[in-house]
């Protein structure tokens, strides 16, 4: 009963982090590390997945995150370890250093970000130091830039695909999503918008905008982008819906929703 016990407090505050229940700090400050362990053996997969996804808003929004300079060499859209370690303790993510440590070595295991200056496994290891890390989502969006066009900013290609890409009010299952689009129109914008050359290319890029924040799975926390009929939706913050109308598009399927 005491194990049980634990356990069901262990997902309830770790959901409630993910949420936005409760802040981190009010939270967490009582939890080290091992609770995210024991929240991996005993919670489910979502949870899991929701409570990291959590830790690391927690750290994009409160680094800083710039070009710098390791050995000589220069890294872009990168963060300091020790700032990392400092700030997962002053969001009460972690107690002490070795615990953040830890908990910075989880994250990298799973992808959230990356030692710049190491390939392979070697890039997974999180240090407290001036070790240069980057988050996964600014190395997609650097390694786009080869199929983009010369000179071509990515807020342009931004702002540009969200005037064109066609939304409407689609019907999946039996939910309707407003002002989405499918992935196959997004792919062809791009290719008509001059950004890409190929679907393969311009797949490349959707997914880079889609982890910028331009846009999301519709009714799902996907972060993978399909050239297919899945539909996504547009952050509000990144277009304002009001009055928008619906816009037609070959790739419309039966099931929209009829004005």
């Amino acid at each position: 009963a005491r194990r049980m016990g634990r356990e069901e407090r262990y997902r309830k505050e770790m959901m409630e982090v993910a949420g936005g229940g409760r802040s981190a700090g009010s939270s967490m400050s009582s939890i080290r590390v091992a609770s995210y362990q024991n929240l991996v053996e005993v919670g489910s997969q979502s949870e899991v997945v929701g409570s990291f996804e959590a830790i690391v808003e927690s750290l994009r929004s409160g680094l800083t995150v710039a070009d710098r300079v390791y050995r000589l060499k220069k890294y872009e859209r990168t963060f300091v370890g020790s700032d990392a370690a400092r700030r997962l303790i002053a969001a009460g993510f972690a107690t002490s250093v070795a615990d953040a440590v830890a908990l910075g070595n989880q994250l990298a295991q799973r992808r959230y970000f990356v030692d710049v200056s190491l390939e392979g496994d070697d890039a997974l290891r999180f240090e407290n130091g001036y070790k240069l890390y980057r988050f996964t989502q600014d190395d997609r969006i650097l390694k786009i830039r080869d199929i983009l066009p010369a000179g071509t900013e990515f807020a342009s290609v931004e702002a540009k695909f969200l005037e064109t890409v066609p939304m409407r009010d689609r019907r999946q299952g039996l939910h309707v999503h407003r002002c989405a689009f499918m992935g196959i129109e997004a792919v062809s914008v791009i290719i008509k918008l001059g950004f890409a050359q190929s679907r393969a290319d311009a797949t490349r890029v959707c997914q880079g905008l889609m982890d910028s924040g331009c846009f999301v799975t519709a009714g799902s926390h996907a972060g993978h982008f399909s050239d297919s009929v899945q539909l996504y939706k547009v952050f509000p913050k990144a277009k304002d819906f009001s009055g928008i109308s619906e816009v037609s598009s070959p790739f419309t399927p039966r099931v929209a929703v009829r004005s």
